[in-house]
């Protein structure tokens, strides 16, 4: 069986076809003929359009004439683009790119292809179902959604099982940088040589908003604007935000004060270059939530799973990563793991679902955390299943034995605890010794370059 894997996102999308199974299948990139990524843009001929005639439909549908009149996603809403009718004639048309691709073969379960589309977790309440009726009203019979986290953790674990990690425990967390949100999830992983990574625990889902590769793409593109006077044709719409992609991935690669100068379209017309560091967009007000929140996000999710918040290694991917901010954020927090080509590692691991995905049980599809053992500790309220997954519990609702000595209706000395001055003593008694064995560091040295 074969698999397209699909990261669907706001502003455009991500298709990658896995030939086969097993760590060596061989995974391509498919494009719409023009681009890597797939820009969220249709036009039909009809106005309204009607959904079985011909359209112009991604690159084509911006870089024609006919892309004034395009439907794409609108500004006002988040999350990936659901709006009728451009979203589902957006479906159509990737239905007959695809079917192209391989041949004149529709890619249905019955012709050997399974359909598996990675989303943000936003919404994972609602956005599974309506993500399936655009693809069913498009053709595809069968299609199984993955939060985009569960994805980019599947591309890491087949590929952990041909340049293995070693052996024993792991709390990896997955940071997936889309183009309007950032979504992550933290695991338990236990690690068995080439044998396929074992999840034994997984976070909730958390989502960051307002941030991603197309706002960073839209303040940049504010700033070439700043400096001509011209506005661009219709059709170098996308050549400006190829530029910026690039961009973005040259001050990945930039030292953190070195300056990267722009080189895209319309540059020998500025009255003055634009020269940007990693430095001075960090300080963008785009970039803003994640640096606030990614850091304690990652924290709450490792500890979670393990208890201390402690994460040995940190997958970012995404076609926001292209961009130095979410690895340059997180690796304050853990080790990083990132690909040479981050933009297609959602949709390469929404590929690897069925072989990877799967077979492990503790990841849900709903995006809702599992290996925990919340049933010992009953909640009270519709805000403590949080806590409990986080390891907090109500006070009220601890029993009296866990305070140690203390016991129920007998009056209790704590003058020791205080010193003569009114402050707690200073003297701090020593922290018990960890309970939890420690995982020695195993990570074969041929892998160290991964770590950053």
């Amino acid at each position: 069986m074969n698999a397209f894997g699909i990261d669907y996102g706001r502003a455009l999308s991500v298709v990658c076809l896995r030939d086969g199974r097993g760590p060596r299948a061989r995974t391509r990139l498919v494009g719409d003929g023009f681009r890597a990524s797939i820009p969220h843009a249709v036009s039909a001929p009809l106005s309204p359009p009607a959904l079985d005639e011909p359209l112009l439909w991604g690159s084509r549908a911006l870089e024609t004439k006919a892309g004034i009149a395009a439907l794409r996603p609108t500004d006002s809403a988040s999350g990936p683009w659901l709006e009728q009718p451009g979203a589902v004639l957006f479906w159509r048309g990737l239905m007959r790119r695809l079917t192209a691709y391989i041949g004149r073969v529709k890619p249905l379960p019955s012709n050997g292809y399974e359909i598996l589309v990675a989303v943000p977790t936003e919404n994972l309440t609602r956005t599974p179902e309506d993500v399936k009726s655009l693809c069913r009203e498009a053709g595809f019979e069968v299609v199984t959604v993955v939060p985009a986290p569960h994805a980019l953790l599947c591309r890491w674990m087949m590929e952990a099982m041909v340049m293995p990690w070693g052996n024993g425990s792991r709390t990896v967390a997955s940071v997936c940088v889309g183009d309007d949100s950032v979504s992550v999830c933290a695991y338990r992983v236990t690690m068995r040589g080439t044998q396929l990574p074992q999840v034994t625990a997984s976070s909730r889902c958390f989502s960051i908003s307002e941030c991603g590769g197309a706002w960073w793409t839209t303040r940049l593109l504010q700033e070439v604007a700043e400096r001509w006077r011209e506005t661009p044709d219709i059709g170098g719409e996308m050549a400006l935000r190829d530029a910026a992609t690039e961009f973005g991935a040259r001050l990945s690669r930039a030292a953190e004060n070195e300056q990267v100068e722009w080189e895209g379209p319309l540059a020998e017309r500025m009255f003055e270059v634009l020269r940007l560091s990693r430095r001075e967009c960090q300080d963008w007000p785009e970039v803003a939530p994640l640096r606030r929140q990614l850091p304690d996000i990652l924290r709450q999710a490792g500890q979670a799973v393990n208890g201390n918040g402690r994460l040995d290694l940190v997958l970012i991917g995404g076609v926001g990563a292209m961009w130095p901010f979410a690895s340059e954020i997180a690796s304050t927090v853990g080790p990083i793991w990132q690909s040479g080509f981050p933009l297609e590692d959602v949709a390469r691991g929404a590929a690897c679902w069925p072989e990877a995905g799967e077979s492990n049980t503790m990841l849900h599809l709903d995006g809702s955390p599992s290996g925990f053992e919340m049933a010992a500790f009953p909640a009270s309220s519709a805000s403590e299943p949080l806590a409990l997954e986080m390891g907090m519990f109500p006070a009220s609702d601890l029993p009296l034995e866990s305070f140690g000595n203390v016991e129920a209706g007998v009056e209790t000395d704590f003058s020791g605890f205080v010193s003569e001055s009114g402050s707690a003593d200073s003297e701090e008694e020593a922290p018990p010794e960890e309970l939890e064995e420690e995982v020695e560091d195993d990570i074969p040295p041929s892998q160290r370059w991964r770590l950053n």
